[in-house]
């Protein structure tokens, strides 16, 4: 594994800041934007959406490129028609991971969508931007308290306590979502990906 390799992984488990593109204060915007406040997360969060001043009582922007300072990873939640342009963009401002929770590409199973998810693949070639998706629930850190994730089960009142296993299940919204271990048990850290065409890029 390069070193470029190691500090891209890094930026998608151990982000200092996340951008939520497509945040709101419902769905699965909502639910990631709630993850991420009640898990723990203690770097910066940036809400993007241009139709929003405010999300969860912190400001929202209106772009990745209006953001105040840099962004190590991008949950991203939009409509898949305008997901290749906003890849393009993060790579362009200096992000260096992105996770891709929106739908609508290849699993449809249609020329579009499968489209969509090549260009999501040439973008992260061409310019190293490390991808995660397109169509997953997102990924968690539980040792460090990070859940970039879009599954509704990090809990105001439950802590799931960071073990030695890490989960990586192929199915996109695994049976009890990422809060299965009890407190006694944990676990470090869990990705979701929904089929396996769409871990490849």
């Amino acid at each position: 594994m390069t070193p470029e390799t190691k500090r891209s992984i890094a930026a998608m488990l151990q982000p200092a800041s996340i951008a939520v593109i497509g945040a709101t204060d419902r769905l699965y915007g909502g639910r990631i934007m709630k993850n991420l406040l009640h898990g723990g997360f203690k770097g910066k969060l940036y809400p993007v959406n241009p139709k929003r001043d405010e999300i969860f009582g912190l400001p929202c922007f209106p772009s990745v490129r209006a953001l105040p300072g840099p962004v190590d990873s991008a949950a991203i939640l939009i409509p898949a028609s305008g997901v290749p342009g906003v890849l393009q963009e993060c790579a362009e401002v200096g992000v260096k991971a992105a996770i891709v929770i929106s739908a609508g590409f290849a699993e449809m199973g249609d020329e579009h969508g499968c489209q969509l998810q090549q260009d999501v693949r040439r973008i992260a070639r061409e310019t190293g931007l490390r991808v995660c998706g397109p169509n997953c629930l997102g990924v968690s850190n539980v040792a460090d308290g990070i859940w970039s994730s879009a599954n509704p089960t990090v809990a105001e009142d439950v802590v799931v306590g960071p073990g030695p296993v890490a989960l990586c299940p192929r199915a996109g919204r695994p049976r009890t979502g990422p809060s299965w271990p009890s407190p006694e048990i944990g676990a470090s850290a869990f990705g979701m990906s929904s089929r396996p065409e769409t871990k490849r890029t």
